[in-house]
């Protein structure tokens, strides 16, 4: 920011916004409860021991299908538990500071960077490395990244599906989750007056 004081809004104040932090809160509690559905009918259609892959042509087309759709769920749910920080993240710049003095230069900020940044800013928050939230945003983008920042990585020759790796299903989407739900917890210990701006607990059965 300039070396001009900026000008910080209270935390109680008062505003109209337009804002999607919530909105992509709800779909990623969405997206996981469809995940743990699809992926408990997967299993119970897999054709061989729960602990051997299965290739296309040993199994259904419509179970190949669903096993794709679990994949595809699972990928959403670390996606959007990232989206939901961030976008928490850009509502908090705008409703602290404004967008004439968010926009032009904190929003464009790395995640990890924005969130020290503001946290200075707006509460006077000095941030270290070491620091839960700081570990926790790690592991968000990180999660995030391996997904909208594709790699490719060269091998010297065919690899089996067990040894490619990859993701526990849904255990991994389930974490993305539980470390959201722990960014948020972290930002309130931090700055309290905070809590009503978070999104609240949301149930997907209502």
């Amino acid at each position: 920011m300039s070396r001009t004081k900026p000008f910080v809004r209270p935390l109680d104040s008062e505003g109209h916004w337009l804002a999607d932090d919530r909105r992509h809160f709800e779909n990623t509690h969405l997206l996981l409860a469809e995940l743990e559905q699809v992926n408990a009918e997967v299993i119970k259609q897999w054709p061989k021991s729960l602990s051997e892959s299965v290739k296309k042509n040993e199994t259904t087309k419509a179970h190949w299908k669903l096993t794709r759709k679990r994949d595809l769920l699972s990928d959403s749910v670390k996606v959007f538990s990232a989206i939901s920080v961030e976008a928490f993240l850009n509502f908090y710049g705008v409703y602290r500071l404004g967008e004439a003095q968010f926009h032009p230069e904190l929003e464009k900020l790395f995640f990890k960077a924005q969130l020290i940044r503001l946290l200075k800013v707006c509460d006077e928050i000095d941030l270290t490395e070491s620091h839960e939230i700081i570990k926790v945003a790690k592991k968000i983008t990180t999660r995030r990244n391996l997904i909208v920042h594709p790699k490719t990585h060269e091998i010297s020759g065919y690899l089996s599906a067990k040894d490619r790796g990859g993701d526990k299903v849904p255990d991994v989407a389930r974490e993305a989750v539980s470390d959201m739900a722990l960014f948020f917890q972290h930002f309130v210990e931090l700055v309290p007056g905070a809590a009503l701006q978070i999104p609240p607990p949301f149930d997907v059965e209502n």
